[in-house]
């Protein structure tokens, strides 16, 4: 979770220098990856939710 959390911060810190007129904005791998990076942050919560229910 540390490191999802971490490649999500430095992605969007990379995301955010770019000019908000600027269209480069939506082929940034931050926006382009965001679908798949929510998708694997359902997975990792889904496992805690599994591991807590187990506790």
């Amino acid at each position: 979770m540390a490191e999802w959390i971490q490649e999500w911060d430095w992605q969007y810190q990379e995301y955010q220098k770019i000019p908000k007129n600027n269209h480069s904005q939506i082929n940034h791998s931050w926006y382009l990856l965001m679908e798949q990076r929510l998708l694997s942050l359902q997975d990792i919560l889904g496992m805690i939710i599994s591991v807590e229910k187990e506790i």
